[in-house]
This record gives C-alpha cells, structure tokens and sequence, in this order.
C-alpha cells in the first residue's frame, strides 16, 4: 500500500480502505443520474450494510466499487474512488480481480460456464492468477467448506438449484482473500436455513477483519452483524450511521425498507411508560420487554 493510503494513520485516524468523493454516475449521455454525490470512507475490517427501495443505485454502487463500471458497463462517471489510497480507475484489472470480490444478484450470472464441476468453478480465479495447483486444492477445499458445499465438489454448477449457485458464487470470492467482499443481496435464493448459514459466514469474516459491503433486505439480520448502514434513495445517501440509528428511522418504511421489529416494539414500551429515552439495540429492548412484563405481572 501507498503513502496515500497510509495517510488517514498518520493523521491519528482509522485507515479507509475506500474512499468515495462525490461520486454520480450516469449510462449515457442525457440519462439521468443513478448515483448522485455519494461520498464515504469504507474502514479496514468492518461491515457495512446498503440499503434502499428498488431502483435507489444501490446495485450500480456496488459495481463501481468493484471496478466494473466504467471499464466494463460504459457511462458517464464523475467523482472519485480509491482503494488503498489509489485511484481505482488506475488500479490494473488482475489487481483488482485480487482484491476486490463481487457476489451478484443472480448467481447464474456468475458462473463462467465452461466449469464442469463446482470445484473447477471456484479454483477458475486463482487458476487464471498463476497460483500453483497444491495452494489451489488446498484453498478450494477450505472455500468449499467453509460454504459447507464440499458434497457438490464434482457436480456441475450448472446443474445446481439457485440457491447452490449462490454458495458457489459467494466460495468463488471467498478462495480469492480480496481485501474488499461486496454482496448484492447474498441471501436472494437462499432459505431461513441457508440466510442464517451466510450470515454466519458474514460475521465469521468480520471477525477475521474482513472489509465487507452488503446490499440487502433483511434488516434484522443487517443490524446483527453491521457496523454502519448507508440509507440510498434515488440514487442519493440520505442516511449513514448505526443500525439501530438507521434502521429504526421512524420514516424508513416510507423510502422501500421495512423498519427494524424491535423498534417499533420500543416506541410502544416508551409510550406505555415502561421504557425511558433511547432502546438503541435489540437487548436493551428485549431487557426492557422483559422488565415490562414483570411489572405487568406485579
């Protein structure tokens, strides 16, 4: 990494990993902006959480993020992204493909389609980076693993059912140890058991301090393992701050996310006299809850 991208450490402060400025994007001439003067520092090792009704830029966000757009998606980009300090427009393509990982919407869409078999879909970054075959059994295998698809090493991914593909996509980013994990709605094909087996990836990552971003909708589960949420509505920030902050605006619902449960549990236990000032996270409102129901029973 650069001097640039040590700055914020000799100035005393957290170092970004990315840094967003004033950032609009448009896909073409006289089209309307997507992304509108978005700006924000992504820190080393924390999770932050995207979220916003259909259309609010949230998906477009992602694929700048990740390089894709303006190099592969063309379009009228304005503003500044740095990765380490750097640029992101001069960070090459195989550096990139190192370190930054995007898990897409549609795992479909993710696979090559020239892989017969799961394992040969996942080893197909490190296989075009030049890294040797016994590092990339070794890493499949732990990938594999980790995304508790070991049984379908030799099936072809094709072949899967949705939410398969999606655990193969997430495993072929994971063997690649990018800097940098972003999520466009990880969780889309998945069932309660396989959100849940995700989510548990996501803060098994962030305790190995992984930088991870994650578009979705499950607000309860953002709130659990973020650190911070960014609230985008037509292609604007509007919000940025704790889950809890965010998540819990009473307006929320009113721009496409449904507002976290327990606070609206809290609004009713501070009317009902049963709680004072602020229920920031879901134990002070289940304390709170708790104490209620005692004092009712009393």
């Amino acid at each position: 990494m650069g001097f640039d991208g040590c700055r914020n450490c000799l100035e005393g402060g957290p170092l970004a990993l990315v840094e967003v400025e004033n950032l609009s994007f448009s896909y073409g001439p006289g089209l309307p902006a997507v992304v509108r003067n978005v700006s924000f520092a992504l820190e080393t090792g924390t999770v932050t959480g995207v979220v916003g009704e259909s259309g609010a830029g949230k998906t477009t966000l992602a694929l700048i993020l990740a390089g894709i757009i303006p190099r592969a998606i063309p379009g009228e980009l304005h503003g500044s992204v740095r990765l380490g300090g750097r640029d992101l427009s001069q960070v090459p393509v195989q550096d990139l493909a190192r370190r930054v990982g995007l898990v897409l919407q549609n795992p479909f869409n993710q696979m090559t389609g020239i892989a017969t078999t799961v394992f040969d879909e996942v080893a197909f970054g490190p296989q075009n980076l030049g890294w040797c075959e016994e590092v990339i059994r070794a890493k499949v295998d732990q990938a594999l693993a980790r995304l508790n698809i070991s049984h379908l090493r030799d099936r072809n991914p094709l072949e899967l059912s949705g939410g398969e593909q999606q655990r193969v996509a997430i495993a072929s980013i994971l063997v690649m140890e990018p800097e940098l994990i972003l999520l466009d709605e990880p969780t889309s094909q998945l069932d309660p058991v396989g959100t849940g087996h995700i989510f548990d990836i996501v803060s098994d990552l962030k305790a190995g301090r992984s930088t991870l971003v994650i578009i979705e909708h499950k607000v309860e589960r953002l709130a659990e393992v973020c650190d911070r949420i960014l609230l985008m509505s037509n292609g604007q920030l509007l919000d940025d701050g704790i889950p809890s902050a965010v998540l819990g605006r009473a307006d929320i619902q009113t721009l496409g996310v449904r507002r976290l449960f327990y606070a609206s549990v809290a609004d009713v236990l501070r009317r009902l006299g049963y709680a004072q000032g602020e229920l920031g996270t879901y134990s002070e409102t289940l304390q709170a809850l708790k104490e209620a129901a005692r004092r009712a029973r009393h």
